[in-house]
C-alpha cells in the first residue's frame, strides 16, 4: 500500500496533469478506501435524506458476496466505509461483515442513527470495529425527533454510554464520535450535546453542515432550507438543490475511492447512488472491483468528469441530472 506521503504527492501531481493523463492515472491507481452499502433499508424518515425517494430496489449485500469483495479489497485498500443510503445496523449480519473485514486488515467505519445500537454493544467489541460515529441531533427528545423522525434520543444516548463504558472496562474498542447536524432549531442545544458526549468519553464531537439533498427542485429546496438549514447557509443550500453542479474547479475526493451498492454495482460517487444509473460495472458479475475500476467505462467517466469540472460540472450530474450533496445524512 502507498504511504500517505506518496498519496499526497500523487494527488498534487494529478491536480495539474492534463485530463487524459490524470484519468488514466486515476483508473490505474486502485482505491485506498471503499464505500460499501450493506443495505439501503432505513428505520427513520429524516426530511432531508434521499432514502424515501430513491428508486433503487431495497436489499442487503449477502455475507458471501461481502467476503469476496473484502478479500479482494484488502490487496489495495486501507479501509471500508460501511454505510450509504441506509441504516447499516439493519443488516442481519452487519457485525459479521465488520469482523470479516477487520480480520482481513481493513479498518471499518460506520455512521449510524444509533436506534439499534443498544442491541449490539457486545458485537461492537467482538467484531473489533475501528470507528463508530453516532448521530444525535438534539439534547431533548422533541428537538432530536423533529429531524430524526421516529428516533428516540434517550435510547441512543444510553447506547453510546454503554459502548464507552465497555471500552473503558476492556481497555480497547473503536474510536467513538458523536455528530450533530447544524439545524436551526438545535443551535442552542449543541453545547449540551457536546458536553454530554465528551463527558461520557467520546473521542470527538462534530457539527456537520446540512444539505437539502439530491433531486430537489428549486421550490422544494427553498422550502426545506427555511426549516432545516441555518440562515447563513441557506443561499448555498438552495443553489445546490436548484443546480446540478459540483464545485468550480474541483477534482473531488470521490474520484479516489470506490462506492459499491448493496447489489454490487459500482457508482461514481454517493450522489450517483440515488438511482444507480451511472454504474460502470458490477463487482459480482464483472470480474471483481479491480476489473471494474480499471474498465473502459470507468476511464470514460473520469475523462468526462475531469473535462467538465473546469466548467463547474461533474460527469455524474451532467449525465444523470443528479444534484450534489454531502454524504447522506444517516
Amino acid at each position: 500500500m502507498a504511504s500517505p506521503i506518496w498519496s499526497r504527492l500523487f494527488r498534487s501531481t494529478l491536480a495539474h496533469a492534463p485530463v487524459d493523463l490524470a484519468a488514466q492515472a486515476l483508473c490505474w491507481r486502485l482505491p485506498r478506501h471503499v464505500v460499501i452499502e450493506p443495505t439501503n433499508h432505513c428505520n427513520l424518515r429524516c426530511p432531508l435524506c434521499p432514502h424515501e425517494q430513491h428508486p433503487r430496489p431495497r436489499g442487503f449485500m449477502s455475507y458471501d458476496d461481502f467476503r469476496t469483495l473484502a478479500l479482494e479489497a484488502r490487496e489495495f485498500a486501507h479501509g471500508l466505509v460501511l454505510y450509504l443510503l441506509g441504516e447499516s445496523l439493519l443488516h442481519p449480519r452487519f457485525f459479521g461483515l465488520v469482523a470479516c473485514a477487520e480480520e482481513f486488515g481493513l479498518r471499518c467505519t460506520v455512521t449510524t442513527n444509533g436506534e439499534l445500537l443498544d442491541r449490539h454493544v457486545a458485537d461492537v467489541f467482538a467484531s473489533r470495529l475501528t470507528s463508530l460515529c453516532v448521530t444525535v441531533d438534539g439534547a431533548t427528545p422533541e428537538t432530536h425527533a423533529r429531524y430524526r423522525r421516529g428516533g428516540d434520543v434517550a435510547r441512543v444516548r444510553a447506547a453510546v454510554e454503554r459502548v464507552l463504558a465497555e471500552r473503558r472496562r476492556l481497555g480497547r474498542g473503536p474510536h467513538v464520535a458523536v455528530q450533530t447536524l447544524a439545524l436551526p432549531f438545535n443551535a442552542e442545544e449543541r453545547e449540551s450535546i457536546r458536553s454530554w458526549a465528551l463527558g461520557a468519553g467520546a473521542d470527538a464531537f462534530v457539527v456537520r453542515d446540512v444539505n437539502v439533498g439530491i433531486r430537489r427542485s428549486s421550490a422544494e429546496a427553498q422550502e426545506l432550507a427555511l426549516e432545516y438549514v441555518e440562515p447563513a447557509a441557506r443561499e448555498r443550500a438552495i443553489a445546490k438543490g436548484a443546480h446540478e453542479r459540483c464545485e468550480d474547479g474541483s477534482r473531488c475526493g470521490e474520484l479516489w475511492r470506490a462506492t459499491v451498492l448493496w447489489n454490487g454495482d459500482v457508482v461514481p460517487c454517493m450522489r450517483s447512488a440515488w438511482d444507480g444509473r451511472d454504474s460502470f460495472g458490477n463487482v459480482f458479475r464483472d470480474g471483481g472491483l479491480r476489473s471494474v475500476w480499471r474498465s473502459k467505462r470507468h476511464l470514460e467517466h473520469l475523462r468526462r468528469h475531469l473535462a467538465l469540472v473546469g466548467r463547474g460540472q461533474c460527469a455524474s450530474s451532467a449525465g444523470a441530472g443528479v444534484a450534489p450533496s454531502a454524504r447522506p445524512t444517516v
